[in-house]
């Protein structure tokens, strides 16, 4: 069987292209004269086409660019086929059946049946029906089709609806004090209204609204809910009382009952303006009931109260294959508008990400986290959740969160070392001596303290201006021993000049004592590491060390292999 083609077929058996061209263009005449004698088909020829329309292809009216189009299976004018292309004459022009019979076959394999638009690929057919059906031809399973575009458009039918709805409360309801509130506590296997809370209704009733109608309860009208469109909605109340009969009841945003896709809202519960008698109580039986039935008519006629609600419903607002209404379900995270950036529900809607909504601020544990967001995707990556010291010696700083039972710091943190351990070196800037001397042995030089005279060596050392909190110093020395015996205690003093703020200041004239213990058994040829205590220094001061020697009983000279500064940070 032929695929998308038609029956009939130029003969050229050799024949050149002109030939073929002339005998093409005959047998379409005789096609077009034959068939309209005979009444089998109505279509435009020369119609203005779009370029991409091909042969096969339903096509709807775009009366904004004045030609035919592809037509496709959505809400819009797109879905308003009118006719088939069965023949192109160039990339823009060609032949649209409007009506009748034509030699199209759906596709290869296709069966008879009847053929929709589809929804999917502008201006193909589909076997079967979408959620907005439009039928457009019916094929008889052999080497006919035949055109059967509805003139009532699917999306402009529609179907005019009227329940009756519970006048009761949905659970335990007393008859409240005059011009008190009406309430009901809450039962949802009952039919009627329960109160609007955000429990009973999730968050769904719109503000101030009183009451919900148990949509649940009344299975005939959730089938078809909600109204297309919602505004279509009326009520008739009436009270029954007074042989007065039934009233419209106002709706909408100021009116006494508001309709959303999720259902009826009672916006009253003032004393005697509910949907159910004002003398009603569920603890006892507070409705009249007859005993018996009389042959006469009743006088006075009994009167119970009826609200009458009526709706238009379109025949795909009841199908799960079309979006009726779009809403965030977390509040906030998506904004969705209508086109003036208003919020909607439903209608034509734009649909943007709120960044901002994804993170409210509630504290989680883990150090995953969202980014970046390239191209549309998240990219999440690891970083460090908090830092916890596990030494008393460094110290912590930033903002402090409290997990399993020990703090963590997060942010900006800061880490401070409270051990005294040491931050840096610094040498000497200046080196004076008295009675002291250079000296060179086995190749090594330093400076020597002799024996049985007094010495000393003065030297200068400048405090770094920044990068210290709180430092403090301490003098190293390397002793060497060239000759067997007993190091004598040396002293050590100092003197620090601090840097001035401003201005000329007084100049500091006097020593002080640097405890230090040098004294010990040496053999020849051996050196040993001494400390100070600490000096306590602020960034910028100048120290001067002062290295004394006296006359002892140690009979060897003295070596000075090293003399460093430690800056500590305490």
């Amino acid at each position: 069987m032929p695929s998308n083609t038609w029956v009939d077929s130029a003969k050229t058996d050799g024949s050149s292209r002109a030939d073929q061209d002339l005998v093409g263009r005959t047998n379409f005449l005789k096609r077009q004269l034959e068939e309209s004698q005979l009444g089998e088909r109505i279509s435009t020829s020369s119609s203005v086409l779009a370029p991409e329309t091909l042969v096969g292809d339903a096509v709807f009216w775009n009366h904004v660019s004045h030609r035919f189009e592809p037509a496709l299976a959505v809400v819009g004018e797109s879905a308003r086929a009118i006719g088939l292309v069965i023949a192109k004459s160039s990339s823009i022009n060609g032949t649209v059946l409007l009506a009748g019979k034509c030699g199209f076959v759906p596709s290869s394999n296709a069966s008879a049946g009847l053929y929709f638009l589809s929804p999917a690929n502008p201006g193909k057919l589909v076997n079967q029906a979408p959620a907005i059906a439009v039928p457009i031809l019916f094929y008889d399973g052999d080497t006919s089709s035949y055109l059967c575009i509805n003139p009532a458009w699917t999306l402009e039918r529609h179907s005019h609806l009227t329940f009756s709805l519970f006048c009761q409360p949905a659970g335990h309801s007393v008859q409240p004090d005059a011009n008190e509130r009406h309430t009901v506590v809450a039962d949802a296997s009952v039919a009627g209204w329960l109160p609007a809370t955000h429990a009973t209704f999730r968050g769904l009733a719109p503000d101030r609204a009183a009451f919900g109608y148990n949509l649940n309860l009344h299975p005939s009208l959730a089938a078809v809910w909600p109204p297309s469109p919602l505004e279509s909605a009326s009520f008739v109340w009436d009270r029954g009382d007074a042989h007065v009969g039934g009233t419209v009841v106002p709706t909408g945003r100021s009116g006494l009952v508001q309709v959303t896709e999720h259902g009826i809202w009672w916006m009253s519960d003032c004393y005697g303006d509910v949907p159910w008698p004002t003398a009603t109580n569920t603890s006892v039986s507070s409705l009249r009931v007859e005993s018996s039935i009389s042959p006469e008519p009743e006088c006075p006629r009994f009167e119970s109260m009826r609200l009458t609600l009526s709706f238009v419903s379109s025949p795909h607002a009841d199908t799960n294959a079309l979006v009726t209404s779009l809403q965030s379900a977390e509040e906030g995270v998506f904004e969705i508008t209508d086109c003036s950036g208003i919020s909607a529900r439903t209608g034509r809607l734009f649909l943007s990400l709120n960044v901002g909504k994804l993170f409210p601020g509630r504290e989680a544990a883990g150090f995953e986290v969202v980014k970046r967001l390239p191209g549309g995707d998240f990219a999440t990556g690891l970083i460090i959740e908090g830092i916890r010291s596990l030494s008393s010696s460094i110290v912590l700083g930033g903002t402090s969160i409290r997990r399993d039972g020990q703090d963590f710091f997060t942010g900006l943190v800061t880490v401070r070392d409270v051990s005294g351990s040491i931050v840096n070196d610094i040498t000497a800037q200046f080196v004076s001596v008295n009675n002291a001397q250079t000296d060179s042995y086995r190749s090594l030089m330093f400076i020597s303290l002799p024996a049985g005279r007094a010495s000393e060596v003065r030297i200068k050392f400048a405090i770094p201006s920044s990068g210290y909190t709180s430092p403090s110093l301490v003098m190293r020395l390397l002793l060497l021993a060239k000759t067997v015996g007993n190091f004598p205690n040396l002293t050590l003093s100092y003197r620090r000049i601090p840097l001035p703020s401003s201005g000329a200041v007084s100049l500091p004239t006097s020593d002080s004592a640097l405890a230090i213990t040098t004294a010990g058994s040496m053999t020849a040829d051996t050196y040993k590491k001494v400390e100070s205590s600490s000096i306590a220094v602020t960034p910028g001061d100048t120290v001067y060390i002062t290295i004394s020697r006296s006359v002892d009983s140690y009979n060897g000279d003295i070596g000075l292999l090293d003399i460093t500064g430690l800056l500590r940070s305490t």
